[in-house]
């Protein structure tokens, strides 16, 4: 699926939860179902342009944290698009950066242009803790995965910190860069931090407090980085429109994804039911379009693959290979057609106007009565001399004979049962009865139909009177 921007603005970062895609775009955060593709809500309630809002995971996405180039933190309740909380006046600011952390749903981080990186608890309305050494805007920061409060946070200046909050002196550590920071991804369960700056990612070896080594795959700067297959793999996304999937074993190349415009973020959202798991991969491209690739489940990929083995034989002219089991089934024919079909015809009459059955269809029924007359069957439909059998025709043809679609077939139904049963009608109180019944009920109709003829004609007389012909 590929979304184009209503408003005109990009996405500028993505964030998911569950099954619930959140995109920053200009003053709004549009909420996406990654089942549906469709927009569930709108969250509008900004002073100015929003930034970098992030779901909550640990409530499927029931919370969201949203910064703006005001500065202001904000904290929504994304089902009724409440604001929980606030913060205004403490960054200086645009905040770029939301992020939860996973261990402690009420702690927040926060990263800003003021060069701080802030963390946040609900409960309180000023920062827990203000992280300052940055000496530029502060793009990028993350919670460390595996070592308890730690943060990892990348500048405009250059550098790269690693933070412990229990440490008063400053950041723990700092790799210096020769370009702007753009993004920093931690790799779970290692001590390995990667930092794209301009057209290059680095790995960096927390342990041995160094630069692992350089991954130089784009052409332009590296905007966004993302982890999938369970750390196995690192994407990269780049303003030369390129995503390049990397195996983070030996850091070599494996496939790279084009796209039509420079991208901005991406993110791999894995499946609900199995985080080892991707199900789907997201791109913000700078001409406002977002694309949402999905892997599918494995009948949906033997059906894709069934299509490209069916296209593959019909561009080579041979015959197109079918699987017996994806063969089209022809619905069954209604039983009543089918007995008519063998030349039971009194059966497919009584089956078609039992208006007791559950199947029982007026459709179905003017279908067999035409068959009948098509077939030249309705006499020999008629030919058994059973009373009740009689009694359910004439109770049919009194309920439908001025019903438009069957008023053909019922007057011929009626001519035909009153020639070849008259003399049994005539005998049985019973049949009198019921054809008694249809007689007024068809003298009824016709002077309605007496009456719709003189408003025809004082209708007429009028349209004439006015000139007009028609």
């Amino acid at each position: 699926m590929v979304a184009a921007s209503a408003t005109g603005y990009v996405a500028t970062h993505l964030s998911y939860a569950s099954s619930t895609l959140a995109l920053t775009a200009g003053p709004r955060v549009d909420l996406y179902s990654l089942r549906t593709r469709k927009l569930l809500k709108t969250i509008t309630r900004f002073d100015d342009l929003a930034r970098g809002a992030s779901l909550r995971a640990s409530d499927g996405g029931r919370v969201m944290a949203a910064g703006d180039n005001s500065g202001t933190v904000r904290i929504f309740d994304t089902s009724s698009r409440a604001i929980l909380r606030t913060w205004k006046g403490i960054h200086r600011q645009p905040v770029w950066v939301t992020a939860w952390a996973e261990s402690q749903p009420t702690t927040l981080l926060t990263a800003s242009d003021d060069a701080t990186v802030r963390l946040w608890d609900l409960a309180s309305s000023e920062p827990t803790a203000t992280l300052t050494g940055h000496e530029a805007y502060v793009r990028c920061a993350r919670f460390m995965p595996g070592i308890a409060g730690s943060i990892i946070s990348g500048c405009y200046d250059g550098t790269v910190k690693l933070w412990d909050p229990r440490v008063p002196s400053g950041a723990v550590m700092t790799f210096s860069h020769a370009d702007p920071v753009e993004s920093v991804l931690p790799l779970p369960s290692t001590a390995t931090v990667l930092a794209a700056a301009s057209s290059d990612v680095s790995v960096l070896d927390l342990v041995a407090s160094r630069p692992r080594c350089i991954l130089s795959n784009h052409q332009k700067t590296v905007t966004s980085l993302s982890l999938s297959s369970a750390g196995r793999r690192l994407l990269t996304g780049g303003l030369d429109g390129h995503v390049k999937i990397l195996d983070t074993s030996d850091w070599k190349l494996v496939t790279s994804i084009k796209y039509p415009s420079p991208i901005l973020a991406l993110l791999v959202a894995p499946s609900p039911s199995d985080p080892e798991t991707d199900r789907h991969l997201a791109v913000s491209m700078q001409s406002g379009d977002v694309s949402i690739r999905t892997r599918r489940s494995g009948p949906e990929s033997a059906r894709d693959r069934q299509r490209q083995l069916e296209m593959a034989a019909l561009l080579a002219g041979k015959p197109t290979p079918r699987d017996p089991s994806s063969k089209r089934k022809h619905p069954e024919k209604p039983i009543s057609h089918r007995l008519v079909r063998r030349g039971l015809y009194g059966r497919a009459l009584d089956h078609a106007l039992n208006t007791s059955s559950p199947k029982y269809s007026s459709h179905q029924a003017l279908s067999v009565l035409d068959a009948l007359r098509h077939c030249n069957g309705m006499r020999e439909a008629l030919q058994c001399q059973d009373e009740s059998r009689l009694l359910n025709i004439l109770a049919w043809l009194t309920s439908n004979v001025f019903s438009p679609p069957l008023v053909s077939v019922c007057v011929e139904l009626a001519i035909h049962l009153v020639d070849q049963h008259a003399d049994m009608i005539a005998s049985s109180d019973l049949l009198t009865g019921k054809f008694r019944q249809l007689r007024r009920k068809v003298r009824a109709q016709v002077k309605l139909a007496e009456r719709a003829c003189q408003l025809e004609g004082i209708v007429e007389s009028f349209m004439l009177g006015m000139g007009h012909d028609n």
